[in-house]
C-alpha cells in the first residue's frame, strides 16, 4: 500500500527533520534567483542530494534510485495549472511538497 504525504514547509529559506519511509533526513531548502533548490543529508548532516530544483511534473528523485530513498518526491502547485513553477511565496503554502512511499 502506498502513502502519500505533504512535508510542510514555508515561503522562505529554511532547514528542517523530517522522516521519510523510517528514516530520518535534514531537509534544506532554498530560493536562489527564480526557483526553489533542496538539498537532503541524513540524519547525521552528510550531503545524499544537494541543488536539486524543486521543478513540478516530475519524480525528483527518480534518477537518484542508486539512493534507495525508498520513496517518490514531487511538487505540485493548487489550482488550473498543477505544473506550475513554485513561486517564492507560493512554496508551502499553493505549491506543495509531496513524498510517496
Amino acid at each position: 500500500m502506498t502513502a502519500t504525504f505533504i512535508i510542510p514547509t514555508q515561503p522562505a529559506n529554511e532547514q528542517f527533520r523530517v522522516q521519510l519511509s523510517g528514516a530520518t533526513y535534514q531537509i534544506r531548502k532554498i530560493w536562489r534567483v527564480d526557483t526553489w533548490y533542496l538539498d537532503i543529508s541524513d540524519a547525521n548532516g552528510v550531503a545524499i542530494v544537494s541543488g536539486m530544483p524543486l521543478v513540478t511534473g516530475a519524480d525528483l528523485l527518480a534518477q537518484l534510485e542508486h539512493l534507495g530513498l525508498g520513496g517518490i518526491l514531487q511538487v505540485a502547485t493548487a489550482g488550473p495549472d498543477p505544473d506550475q513553477m513554485p513561486s517564492y511565496s507560493g512554496m508551502g503554502t499553493t505549491s506543495q511538497l509531496y513524498w510517496t512511499a
